[in-house]
C-alpha cells in the first residue's frame, strides 16, 4: 500500500519534532482507518461489541495489572502511579517505546495497531510472552475513562472512540525522556478514585 506524501487539511498534526514523516504518514492512515472502523462499530447491530470488549474483565481496575504487566514487558527498572481526584498517571520507564505499521503487516505489528485493535496483539503467545500485550485487555480502562492519553519520546496521542489514534501537539508536561506516561481522565471522578485505590493497594502487596 502507497502512503500519501501529503497531510490533508484538517488531518492530526503533531508538533512533536523525533516524529519522523514516515511515522506521521503511518498515524494518519491508521488514524483514517480507525475512523472507518468506528462508523461500523457505532451502527446499532455493532454496538452490543463494545460492551463485551470493555466488561470481559470483571474485576474492579483490572487496568491497572495490564499497565504493570507492559511495563514489565517494556523493560521497565522503575513504574509509579500518580491518582488523583480527577485522573491517574501512570509512567515507566521501559527501553520499549510504541511503534507503528501498516494495519495489513501481521509480522510487525506496531504497538499503536495492537493499542487501538480489538483483540490484536504484539506479542507471541505460542511462546508463553503474554506480558503487557496490547488490545482486548487494555479496554477495560474504558470503564474509567473515555479518552486515555499516551506519551513516549516520539508519539503523543490519545485514543477516542475505543480505537481512534489522534495525535497531540504537546507533550505532558514534566514528562522526562525515556518515559512512557499514561493519562487516564476520569469519566465517574469520585466512584473511580475509589475503585483504583483499593486496586493499587492490592497491587503493592
Amino acid at each position: 500500500m502507497e502512503l500519501d506524501n501529503t497531510i490533508k487539511e484538517n488531518s492530526t498534526s503533531s508538533y512533536n519534532p523525533k516524529l519522523s514523516n514516515r511515522d506521521r504518514e503511518l498515524f494518519e492512515l491508521l488514524h483514517q482507518e480507525k475512523k472507518d472502523d468506528a462508523r461500523t462499530f457505532n451502527k446499532p447491530g455493532y454496538k452490543g461489541i463494545w460492551a463485551g470488549v470493555v466488561d470481559k474483565y470483571k474485576e474492579k481496575a483490572h487496568f491497572v495489572y495490564e499497565l504493570l504487566q507492559n511495563a514489565d514487558d517494556a523493560k521497565a527498572t522503575e513504574a509509579t502511579s500518580t491518582l488523583e481526584k480527577e485522573r491517574l498517571i501512570f509512567k515507566h520507564n521501559g527501553t520499549v517505546q510504541f511503534t507503528i505499521s501498516l494495519e495489513s503487516d501481521t509480522v510487525n505489528k506496531g504497538h499503536i495497531n495492537a493499542i487501538t485493535g480489538v483483540g490484536n496483539s504484539t506479542k507471541d503467545e505460542k511462546k508463553g510472552n503474554t506480558i503487557g500485550k496490547f488490545g482486548v485487555g487494555f479496554k477495560a480502562v474504558f470503564q474509567y475513562t473515555q479518552v486515555p492519553h499516551i506519551y513516549d519520546d516520539t508519539f503523543w496521542f490519545k485514543i477516542e472512540q475505543y480505537i481512534i489514534p489522534t495525535l497531540l501537539e504537546e507533550d505532558f508536561p514534566g514528562r522526562k525522556e525515556g518515559e512512557t506516561l499514561f493519562m487516564f481522565p476520569f469519566t465517574s471522578p469520585a466512584s473511580s478514585y475509589q475503585e483504583i485505590v483499593q486496586r493499587l493497594r492490592m497491587s503493592s502487596k
